[in-house]
């Protein structure tokens, strides 16, 4: 997923991203401190605008609602179900 990302960064600067967890198993040790990977979140500081998660596992949700706090990303959490309303909030017009 990595470099997907990061080519989009490449191609477009400012991203919007929707995250869809539908049969989430866990994250191994190794996916968690790829250097690759790592690289790339930091850079998200700069190019997503906007980050939508349904379905987050409650570990996950709690950090997207912190880095909420903490960067200048637009973040925001959705249930299960709400894919409909995830995309509306993501694809909604700026200002």
């Amino acid at each position: 997923m990595a470099d997907q990302v990061e080519q989009a960064f490449e191609r477009r600067g400012k991203i919007d991203m929707l995250i869809l967890f539908r049969r989430f198993e866990g994250a191994t040790a190794g996916a968690v401190v790829e250097p690759h990977a790592l690289r790339v979140e930091l850079a998200s500081i700069a190019h997503v605008r906007r980050y939508g998660v349904v379905g987050a596992p409650g570990w996950a949700d709690a950090m997207i609602a912190l880095g909420g706090w903490v960067t200048p990303i637009e973040s925001k959490t959705f249930d299960i179900g709400e894919d409909a309303a995830a995309r509306a909030w993501i694809d909604r017009s700026e200002g």
